[in-house]
C-alpha cells in the first residue's frame, strides 16, 4: 500500500486524476456560465455569432488538419504512455495539464485527432461566451456583444482550435476564474461551496500554465478592496479558496519533492521570470557562447546525474546562464523590455497562422500563398484590435470613478492581471507572439468599449443600456 501511494505521487498517476476531477468541475462550472448565457435572454445576434464563431473554427480545423508539432508534437508523444498505462513522468519543468488531458483523449479514443479537435470546439464555444459575459457584467450588453463579435472572428483564436497547444485550456481558465471571481459576490451555489470550486479551478489552471497563480491573488484584492459589506462571509470564502487550492497543489509539490529532493511548483519555465531559455537571442542580448566557462559549469554541474536530477541541474545552470549573460550588460537588458514587448505584441502577431504549417504533411487546401496573406491579415487586425485596446483601456482608468462596484471589480481582475502580464513579459529574454495569445480575449473587452464609446460619440443617442456605456 505504501509503495502504491508512493508509485502514485513519484508518478503522475494521482496528478492525472485529480487534474481530469478539477477539469471536469471547470466544465460543470462554465456550464453554468452557459445557463447564465441563455438566461439573460440574449439577442439573436448573440447566437447567430457564437455559431457564426463555432462553424469558422470546424472550417479552420477541417481545412487544416495539422499534425502535432513543435510543443505540440512533445504533449503528444508524452500523452502515449501515460494513455497506455505507464504513468512515469519525470519532465519537472512540464506543465502537466494539457499533457494529461491529451492521454485521456490517447486512451478513450486512440490515437485519433478528432476527440482534441472536438474538445477544442467546446472550449471555443465557453470561451465566447464568457467573454460576452464579462463585457455585459463590467460594462453593457452592447460592449458583451461587440467583444463576442470580435472574439468570433479574431484569427488568432480561430488558429488555436486545430493545434493540441495549452493555449485554449489557458484562456478558458483565466476568463472562468474571472467571471467566477466577480460571481462570489451573489453566487448561485452556497458561498463556500463556490470558493471551493474557484479553488479546484485555480488549481487546475496553475498545471496547465503557472501564471493562473495570479488570480489566486486578484481574488484576494477583489475581496480585501470590495467586499467589506460582509466581511466575515467573504473571510470565510477566501480560507475555503485557499485551503482547497493549497491542498490540490501540495500533491504536485511533492511530487516534484519526490523527483528533485526539493520541494517547488515548477522548475524551469515561466516561473521564473528572467530564468528562461537564454539560448534563444531575440532579445539581442550577449550571446550564451559569449560568456567564458559558462558551457564547461553546465557539463560539470550534470555529469553523473541522470533523470530528473540531471533535468534540475541543467535547469539551475540555465538561471546562472541567464543571470550571468544579464550580468553582463544590465542597463541593455533591462532597456531591451520595450524591444521584447514590442515583438511580442506588434512586429510578429500571426499567432497560430504559421503554426499550422510547420512541418505538417496534413496541410490541404492551403498553399503558402494563402497562408501568407491569412498570417498578414491577422496581423493587420490585431494591430487594429490592440490600439483600440489600449484605447478602452484609457477609457475606463478615466471613468473609474463613475464606475459602479461591479464594473470596478472587473477592471481590477483584467487590469490587474494585463499589468502582471507586461511586467513579466518585459522582464523575459524571449520574444515569441504565441505570449500574446494569453491577453488576446482581455484585450477584445477592452476594444469592445473602445468601439462603442467611439459609437456613442459619434451617434448620440437618449436611449442606453448603461449609464455610461
Amino acid at each position: 500500500m505504501g509503495d502504491f501511494w508512493l508509485n502514485g505521487f513519484e508518478g503522475i498517476l494521482f496528478t492525472a486524476i485529480l487534474y481530469l476531477a478539477g477539469f471536469a468541475v471547470s466544465l460543470i462550472l462554465g456550464g453554468q456560465a452557459v445557463q447564465s448565457f441563455r438566461l439573460g435572454k440574449p439577442s439573436r445576434w448573440a447566437w447567430l455569432l457564437l455559431l457564426i464563431g463555432l462553424i469558422l473554427r470546424l472550417s479552420w480545423i477541417v481545412g487544416t488538419q495539422p499534425d502535432p508539432i513543435s510543443d505540440y508534437a512533445v504533449y503528444w508523444n508524452h500523452a502515449e504512455p501515460i494513455a497506455g498505462g505507464d504513468f512515469a513522468f519525470n519532465n519537472i519543468d512540464k506543465h502537466p495539464g494539457i499533457i494529461v488531458l491529451l492521454a485521456f483523449c490517447r486512451a478513450v479514443f486512440g490515437s485519433a485527432y478528432w476527440p482534441v479537435w472536438t474538445l477544442n470546439l467546446v472550449l471555443s464555444g465557453l470561451i465566447m461566451v464568457l467573454i460576452y459575459l464579462l463585457g455585459q457584467r463590467l460594462f453593457s450588453r452592447s460592449v458583451g456583444l461587440i467583444a463576442l463579435a470580435l472574439s468570433a472572428f479574431q484569427p488568432q483564436l480561430i488558429s488555436y482550435s486545430a493545434l493540441f497547444a495549452s493555449e485554449l485550456p489557458t484562456l478558458y481558465f483565466y476568463l472562468l476564474l474571472s467571471w467566477l471571481i466577480l460571481e462570489s459576490r451573489q453566487p448561485k451555489l452556497p458561498n463556500w461551496l463556490h470558493w471551493a470550486g474557484l479553488g479546484v479551478v485555480l488549481y487546475t489552471a496553475v498545471l496547465t500554465r503557472s501564471t493562473a497563480l495570479v488570480f489566486g491573488m486578484l481574488a484576494v484584492l477583489t475581496v480585501l478592496f470590495f467586499r467589506r459589506d460582509d466581511w466575515k462571509a467573504n473571510v470565510k470564502g477566501l480560507a475555503v479558496f485557499g485551503v482547497t487550492a493549497s491542498l490540490l497543489l501540495s500533491s504536485w509539490v511533492y511530487h516534484q519533492y519526490l523527483l528533485t529532493g526539493k520541494a517547488q511548483l515548477f522548475w524551469g519555465g515561466e516561473i521564473w521570470l528572467v530564468a528562461t531559455t537564454h539560448y534563444e537571442t531575440e532579445s539581442r542580448l550577449v550571446k550564451p557562447e559569449n560568456i567564458p566557462g559558462l558551457r564547461e559549469r553546465i557539463d560539470k554541474a550534470t555529469t553523473g546525474k541522470t533523470g530528473p536530477q540531471k533535468r534540475m541541474a541543467e535547469l539551475n545552470e540555465d538561471k546562472a546562464w541567464a543571470m550571468a549573460i544579464i550580468g553582463q550588460n544590465p542597463l541593455r537588458y533591462f532597456l531591451a523590455g520595450p524591444v521584447r514587448l514590442r515583438h511580442i505584441l506588434w512586429t510578429t502577431s500571426e499567432t497560430g497562422i504559421r503554426d499550422t504549417q510547420w512541418g505538417s504533411s496534413r496541410l490541404r487546401n492551403l498553399p503558402e500563398k494563402t497562408v501568407t496573406r491569412l498570417a498578414e491579415i491577422s496581423k493587420q487586425l490585431w494591430r487594429v484590435t490592440l490600439i483600440l485596446g489600449i484605447s478602452g483601456a484609457l477609457w475606463a482608468v478615466v471613468d473609474w470613478k463613475r464606475n459602479h462596484k461591479r464594473s470596478q471589480e472587473g477592471l481590477l481582475i483584467l487590469g490587474g492581471f494585463l499589468m502582471v502580464w507586461l511586467g513579466f513579459h518585459y522582464l523575459m529574454a524571449v520574444a515569441s507572439d504565441r505570449w500574446a495569445l494569453q491577453i488576446i480575449p482581455f484585450t477584445l473587452l477592452f476594444a469592445a468599449l473602445s468601439i462603442i464609446n467611439l459609437w456613442k460619440r459619434l451617434f448620440p443617442s437618449p436611449k442606453s443600456d448603461s449609464p455610461l456605456y
